[in-house]
């Protein structure tokens, strides 16, 4: 079934207006922005068009990192937000701090204030985030091995892409 929310929060169970947001299992869209063909349950999101829409977040700050109980929020400013329920690894030079080492909360709180130089998303499902200072985070979405989404990134006027 797809569900769609509006704005406000409320869900209907129809394709009522083009200006409702379509929610799947995997992404958030408005609907004037979707063929007829991607209604259908058999519509699958690839990587490329998740990676299209993470890459609105090239050129801004990173402006905030939000550890909520067994996930984290890094935010961009106006420029979106991303969940994840897969801890980053920060590889600086040949080093690599991962969750769960003493120092990893401090380490990525320092990316505060950088800007994003660029970002990728691989075949394996494993986004990483370049900073200009050259630092990146490497986030591993096949880690999560539980059912659901491991990544969602909130964009501008009300885009939504889960992964």
């Amino acid at each position: 079934m797809v569900r769609i929310t509006t704005r406000c929060g409320r869900r209907h169970t129809n394709r009522s207006s083009a200006s409702h947001d379509i929610l799947t299992s995997h992404s958030k869209r408005h609907l004037h922005d979707l063929p007829d063909a991607r209604f259908s349950s058999d519509y699958e999101p690839t990587l490329k068009e998740g990676e299209a829409l993470l890459q609105t977040i090239c050129g801004a700050q990173l402006t905030s990192v939000d550890f909520v109980l067994d996930y984290l929020i890094l935010g961009f400013g106006p420029k979106g937000a991303l969940t994840t329920l897969v801890w980053p690894e920060i590889q600086n030079g040949d080093s690599v701090v991962r969750f769960g080492v003493g120092g990893y909360r401090d380490c990525l709180c320092e990316f505060i204030t950088q800007v994003v130089q660029a970002v990728e998303i691989t075949e394996d499902e494993t986004i990483f985030i370049t900073f200009e200072n050259k630092s990146r985070l490497r986030i591993r979405l096949r880690d999560r091995k539980v059912p659901g989404e491991r990544a969602i990134f909130s964009a501008p006027r009300h885009h939504l892409f889960a992964w």
